[in-house]
């Protein structure tokens, strides 16, 4: 059964006509509500009917300057998975840029089962099949080698993560000013012993971070130390949640001196402070936890010292970025870093007397 703009339009408790102008990326629609829209008309499964595609796509022909950009964004998150939201705030940014500048803009959600696979046309949108679209935003994780032949079609630009090597523009975190930050504060409050918990190390954005740390170490005159340094190791299971192993690591090195952590992003957070809590560890009292925020507290840990992500920012700068790309295909590849905005919560402290 196909679904109806009158069934977004009850979806979200919005009337028919905002649902329709909001589709049509109406500037008479706030940003926010356009994106909430565009958002649930992809997760329902709305489709164009192929009379309208035929016809914008007579109206792009007669109207070069008219340019329709696809915003990719891999799922299969469930529906309080921090990917929903930030994805959400993404589009946000997205959707009003597209507006200021006169962009059309389509939503996909990409199933885990054909994230890997949208070299064939049969997994791919309909519009990009059809010739579409100009160019496309890329959220969350994808493999280089999709990365890579999706820029053969059109210019692309992958929010929050970089493929070294690839003509692909990036909008991510300076993770050398958010880790620094995180840094400084726990240095500052006497820390020096800090650790850090990562993880999906073969991902460029948990690279950069871990490189982020390591460089703080050495700007303050810290001692490297590879046991307290847990990115590298392959510390998750098929469930992504850590061992038993690395959670009784983790436990014995805090007991032992380390007073603060520092993790690579909030869901990680979430997943050590319960798991130092359980094993009768306060925080902040008995250590001191940090990370990249950028949820709200009900998907992360509440009053967490952090940096938070400028999601709409990102989304902003990356509609911004591809539309320059589509305008200037040869250009030197960009690559545009936000430093964040540091949040002061309750989760750090001065170090406890060993």
């Amino acid at each position: 059964m196909s679904v109806s703009q009158r069934d977004i339009a009850m979806e979200l408790n919005l009337s028919v006509a905002t649902v329709s102008k909001s589709l049509r990326n109406s500037p008479e629609i706030p940003a926010t509500t356009r994106a909430q829209v565009i958002d649930a008309a992809a997760k329902l499964g709305y489709r164009v009917s192929p009379n309208r595609l035929q016809a914008q796509a007579q109206r792009n022909a007669a109207k070069p300057q008219s340019i329709q950009v696809g915003y990719l964004v891999q799922s299969d998150d469930s529906a309080n998975s921090p990917n929903v939201y930030s994805s959400s705030m993404v589009l946000s940014g997205i959707s009003e840029a597209a507006q200021t500048l006169g962009a059309s803009l389509s939503v996909y959600y990409v199933p885990l089962k054909d994230r890997d696979h949208l070299d064939d046309e049969q997994c791919q949108p309909v519009a990009m099949r059809e010739g579409l679209l100009s160019g496309l935003i890329l959220y969350n994780y994808y493999p280089p080698q999709i990365v890579r032949y999706l820029s053969t079609l059109m210019p692309c630009v992958h929010v929050l993560f970089r493929t070294p090597g690839l003509h692909v523009d990036c909008v991510e975190l300076d993770s050398e000013m958010a880790i620094g930050q995180l840094m400084s504060k726990l240095y500052e409050l006497g820390h020096r012993r800090i650790g850090y918990l990562g993880g999906w190390s073969d991902q460029s954005h948990a690279q950069a971070r871990f490189g982020a740390y390591v460089q703080s170490l050495v700007r303050l005159g810290l001692t490297f130390d590879p046991a307290i340094s847990l990115d590298l190791l392959d510390t998750f299971g098929a469930d992504q949640q850590p061992s038993h192993e690395v959670e009784k690591c983790v436990v014995e090195l805090t007991k032992q001196g380390v007073t603060a952590w520092v993790t690579t992003n909030a869901h990680l957070a979430l997943q050590w402070h319960t798991c130092l809590t359980q094993a009768g560890l306060r925080v902040p009292e008995d250590v001191s936890l940090t990370g990249i925020h950028g949820q709200p507290d009900a998907l992360s840990v509440p009053n967490m010292t952090a940096v938070d992500l400028p999601y709409a920012d990102l989304g902003r700068s990356a509609m911004e970025l591809v539309l320059r790309r589509i305008q200037c295909p040869t250009m030197p590849v960009q690559r545009v870093g936000y430093q964040g905005n540091f949040i002061e919560g309750k989760t750090v402290s001065k170090p406890r007397v060993i």
